[in-house]
């Protein structure tokens, strides 16, 4: 599912990038401070790339839409109770299990926006994951507890 989704920049990172181009612009407009001139090229350079390279939301290559990401870990033995679960009622997936084993990855891609979720899991063997179910699409209200 990996290669379905692009990482994309999202509002606020663009927001954090701009605002240090400018706090950086306005430090190098003070004459004679020469720490402040130098401050001024420290967040002017971090800014800009942070442009290029501050990348949190994944964009779906096939439909464009902008999906934020959720993963959690299981051990194996949850494996199928989370594969009943993402079939058939995402809502009933129970993450407190999660995080003490890392044998299983639950990805979950979600959009507020447009109120949908893409679930699957996948299985660790030597040196990746690989899927060991379908990708599943479902409503973003019924994981939406899930993910928070």
């Amino acid at each position: 599912m990996e290669d379905k989704f692009v990482k994309v920049s999202s509002t606020n990172n663009k927001i954090i990038s701009i605002s240090l181009i400018i706090a950086g612009c306005i430090l190098l407009a003070i004459p004679m401070v020469t720490v402040a001139n130098l401050i001024g090229v420290v967040l002017f350079i971090t800014g800009i790339v942070l442009i290029f390279a501050l990348k949190s939301n994944y964009k779906c290559v096939e439909t464009g839409e902008t999906f934020c990401k959720k993963e959690f870990y299981f051990e194996d033995n949850k494996k199928e109770k989370l594969l009943a679960a993402i079939k058939n009622n995402p809502e009933n997936i129970d993450i407190t299990d999660a995080d003490k084993g890392n044998t299983l990855r639950l990805e979950i891609f979600y959009s507020k926006k447009t109120g949908k979720a893409i679930l699957q899991l996948y299985k660790y063997v030597p040196y990746q994951y690989e899927p060991c179910s379908e990708i599943t699409e479902c409503e973003y209200n019924k994981i939406e507890k899930i993910v928070k």
